[in-house]
């Protein structure tokens, strides 16, 4: 937006900027607004929305960001690619929620944000989260298969999201009713997470009452 030297059109004029927000950003979809007013000496004000603003040599500019997002997709199967249905997922991600449930890693906190429980197909997709770290709490197991105690971190990033998705596959091991102990610490012996998830291990090799399952 710019104006001749020494003239300043419709001063005390409020200002709105339209934006329709693009696909992968924040509020896409819908419009996001920018209200403005400039005065007699050409300073221009926000007196709406998020931006910042200044007048230069006649000049205004105001910045406006958008913020990259993604949805999240996740997969649940268990180790032969069986879509499992009936598991619940809870999402925490770092922007202050619900402050009634919180989840502490690494020093910091990350926030509820919902609950899903995969149908059929074995899929939940969480949608429209900025980018940033998330950790995923399974809350429920599908029936007859040991739950992932635990909570696993996501990174919505240049690199884990194609075409504004971020898919993961979580698999569950299926409980043998012939293994009734727990491993060392009280958990269960083939509780484990995605093979391929940093810093955990794959289940253990089958003992000798396993064997010719």
């Amino acid at each position: 937006i710019s104006y001749p030297e020494g003239t300043i059109p419709y001063c005390g004029t409020d200002y709105v900027l339209m934006e329709k927000v693009p696909k992968g950003y924040e509020g896409y979809g819908g419009t996001k607004t920018v209200s403005f007013k400039l005065d007699q000496e050409g300073k221009v004000t926000v007196t709406g929305g998020s931006a910042v603003a200044e007048t230069v040599d006649g000049v205004i500019t105001i910045k406006v960001e958008n913020r990259r997002t993604a949805d999240l997709s996740i997969y649940k199967c268990d180790e032969t690619g069986k879509r499992l249905e009936g598991a619940v997922f809870a999402l925490y991600g770092p922007e202050v929620r619900n402050t009634d449930d919180i989840l502490e890693k690494d020093g910091k906190k990350y926030y509820y944000i919902s609950e899903k429980t995969t149908g059929t197909e074995g899929e939940v997709v969480f949608t429209n989260l900025v980018y940033g770290n998330y950790y995923l709490v399974e809350k429920e197991a599908p029936e007859g298969y040991h739950i992932i105690e635990e909570p696993r971190l996501v990174e919505l990033k240049e690199g884990t999201v194609q075409d504004t998705i971020c898919t993961v596959k979580v698999i569950n091991r299926k409980k043998d009713p012939h293994i009734t102990g727990t491993g060392g610490k009280g958990q269960p012996d083939h509780h484990y997470d995605h093979p391929q998830y940093e810093g955990r291990h794959r289940p253990r090799q089958p003992a000798d009452h396993d064997a010719g399952r």
